[in-house]
């Protein structure tokens, strides 16, 4: 299987997951809080990733998300309360 098409696969096994979900998720309620680099004032970005990585600790699946996040090298946004940089795989 390519990668391409592992990724995607990945993706939608991440989706089918929160679709399963009985309540809607913190993510699914405000998705672009979860993208706070795309603010470009510091003190908005740092708001935003203290509010998203606080949803993200009660969310039911966060770890298939930081799975999910971590497998797909994920560049950008709070996934499963990590940044991108928190996510980094040390080698």
């Amino acid at each position: 299987m390519t990668n391409g098409r592992h990724l995607k696969m990945l993706y939608f096994e991440l989706q089918d997951i929160m679709d399963a979900q009985e309540e809607t998720l913190g993510c699914q309620e405000a998705p672009d809080l979860f993208f706070p680099e795309d603010h470009s004032q510091k003190q908005i970005r740092d708001n935003a990733v203290e509010a998203a990585k606080s949803l993200c600790k009660k969310c039911p699946i966060q770890l298939e998300c930081l799975t999910y996040a971590v497998q797909a090298k994920e560049e950008w946004g709070i996934w499963g309360g990590k940044t991108p940089r928190e996510r980094q795989v040390k080698r």
